[in-house]
């Protein structure tokens, strides 16, 4: 059943900045994203607070969220 809709986007937010999200749990939310008819994801990495991506040009920035358990997303991980 196709959704009609009166708007260009319908989207979420999915706060990287300050929580770990892991991958699959992150494509499974596409899945029912794209099942909902959603057509953007904007997906925050970052925030005063955390830099939750692992750069290979500047490791030194990755700043895991608190209560990340130290995770941070890798460039590959970010690919898909």
């Amino acid at each position: 059943l196709p959704l009609t809709r009166n708007v260009e986007y319908l989207g979420l937010l999915l706060d990287g900045g300050r929580h770990y999200f892991p991958i699959l749990w992150i494509e499974h939310l596409l899945d029912y994203m794209h099942l909902l008819q959603f057509n953007v994801l904007h997906f925050r990495l970052t925030d005063d607070q955390a830099f939750n991506v692992r750069l290979d040009s500047q490791p030194e920035l990755a700043q895991p969220a608190h209560g990340s358990d130290g995770k941070v997303y890798t460039p590959n991980e970010l690919k898909h």
